[in-house]
């Protein structure tokens, strides 16, 4: 069934579930957020003061030339799917949330997507994904480049995905 927004996002009718951008991933979003917290995802401090969390986000919509496929390797080092249809795909691991779109005719080696994912925890992020079996190199699909101080003065490593997707595996230091 066609989009009711003309294809730009992924909002068709499907079996019933929750859409992404839902109700269930702004839930979601709040439980994680913890105690102390209200629906509107501010926190109470000692003192009484609130402040509001940012529950506004970006996520990227990334290419997948098939959905099993990138469940399985994303799955591999930790990622859940929380949202699939006929052509949308959700994946998170913890904060981290990534989408999918269905592009069977994708050239992995001609890919110019990219996304950015800072964390916390880059070395145990780092370290899942090559205990997944991605190996670390210079060339291939897919592939890990090491975690090192770049040139903007911040920790990263790239991960280059089955479908030619690089992300930027970055520390969050704040």
């Amino acid at each position: 069934m066609p989009s009711q927004n003309g294809g730009m996002t992924p909002h068709a009718h499907h079996d019933g579930t929750e859409e992404p951008g839902g109700a269930d991933e702004v839930s979601a979003t709040r439980d994680a957020l913890g105690p102390g917290h209200d629906l509107l995802g501010r926190h109470r401090s000692a003192s009484g003061e609130s402040h509001t969390h940012l529950l506004d986000r970006a996520v990227p919509n990334l290419p997948s030339r098939d959905f099993d496929d990138t469940i399985a390797f994303y799955g591999a080092f930790g990622f859940a799917t929380s949202f699939r249809d006929g052509g949308w795909l959700i994946l998170r691991r913890g904060g981290v949330v990534l989408e999918f779109f269905l592009a069977p005719e994708l050239d992995p080696y001609a890919s110019w997507f990219m996304a950015s994912i800072r964390i916390s925890d880059l070395d145990e992020l780092y370290d899942a994904v090559r205990a997944s079996g991605v190996r670390e190199a210079t060339a291939g699909i897919p592939r890990l480049v090491p975690v090192a101080l770049r040139e903007w003065g911040q920790r990263a490593g790239y991960l280059i995905d089955l479908d030619g997707t690089q992300l930027h595996l970055i520390e969050d230091a704040g």
